[in-house]
């Protein structure tokens, strides 16, 4: 008797093992099922947060290698997300970051934290991408964080006047001319400022340009300046032509943009140099790429008659 009440005891603690242990099973199971519910948003958060590290990373190669993954998905990373990731950690770059937000149309980072935005701007990778953002991405508001970064970042204003320059509003046009006039008087290169007003294809007001022509400047300089939409007469440009030095190399370079409307003012010049004997001048000139490649008919048949006009006097080019 007593050995059955043993074994049936033996039954019993087996029996109470295995319930406890379904039970278990039973319990975990609802829990995870539960938890379940939860948990694609936290896989989510997850990837989208490994994926942004790996766009930030500073080894260009990891950035590019996620670089289409992360367009595919960026509509599903919050702003919360982003501004996290930059304030995470200071060995990032953020050019590919902003790339990307700007390929994809998206306005986030006018909505990061004061903090977080000088975080950003102020990482090795932020120009000249951050410049192009704020021109591309609602450049009603970027031109204001423009204009803030051309005061707090001199070595960053060839981006940044560019990007001024693609806004092309009455505004941005105003402040470049302004700044450029400005910083002349001081004596300073005004090259990245003139690069942004050419960017705008507008027109330099004549009293603008003879001032600025009335200055010391560069031959880079002169050579922008060359190119600015302005209407001279041919007269204005032989004057210019014969103030000699600098003014001279812009005469001819805008001579040289369009050879037909500046043919009378051209010809006039290459008399007078020939009056005076400069004829390897002369032949530079009509031998140049930008002469013997012009279709103008009329032109061509000109720069046959002065080459001929330079050998029948024996004299060697």
């Amino acid at each position: 008797m007593l050995y059955f009440n043993q074994q049936n005891y033996k039954y019993i603690v087996i029996f109470c093992i295995i319930f406890l242990l379904f039970g278990i099973y039973f319990i975990s199971d609802k829990l995870l099922a539960i938890s379940f519910l939860k948990q694609p948003e936290i896989k989510h958060q997850n990837k989208n947060s490994t994926v942004l590290y790996k766009l930030l990373s500073p080894k260009e190669l990891k950035r590019f290698h996620v670089i289409e993954k992360v367009k595919k998905m960026i509509d599903s990373i919050s702003l919360k997300e982003i501004e996290t990731i930059i304030l995470s950690n200071k060995n990032i770059n953020v050019s590919t970051l902003i790339f990307v937000l700007m390929e994809k149309k998206r306005s986030d980072i006018y909505y990061l934290e004061a903090k977080t935005l000088s975080v950003l701007e102020q990482n090795i990778g932020a120009f000249p991408n951050i410049c192009y953002y704020y021109a591309r991405i609602t450049p009603q508001k970027g031109i204001r964080n423009l204009i803030r970064l051309y005061n707090n970042n001199l070595n960053e204003r060839m981006f940044i006047c560019r990007a001024l320059g693609e806004i092309a509003t009455k505004e941005a046009f105003s402040f470049l001319l302004d700044e450029a006039i400005k910083q002349k008087k001081d004596k300073k290169n005004i090259y990245s400022q003139l690069a942004g007003l050419l960017t705008t294809q507008k027109k330099i007001p004549i009293d603008k340009l003879n001032w600025l022509l009335d200055q010391e400047l560069d031959r880079e300089e002169i050579i922008i300046l060359s190119k600015f939409k302005c209407n001279l007469n041919q007269n204005h440009i032989m004057s210019l032509y014969f103030k000699g030095k600098l003014k001279k190399y812009f005469a001819i370079e805008y001579i040289f943009r369009d050879l037909k409307k500046n043919f009378s003012a051209m010809k006039k010049i290459i008399e007078e140099e020939l009056n005076n004997n400069h004829i390897d001048f002369v032949m530079k000139i009509m031998t140049s790429d930008k002469i013997s490649r012009c279709k103008d008919q009329e032109l061509n048949n000109y720069r046959k008659t002065i080459i001929n006009r330079i050998k029948k006097k024996k004299i060697k080019p």
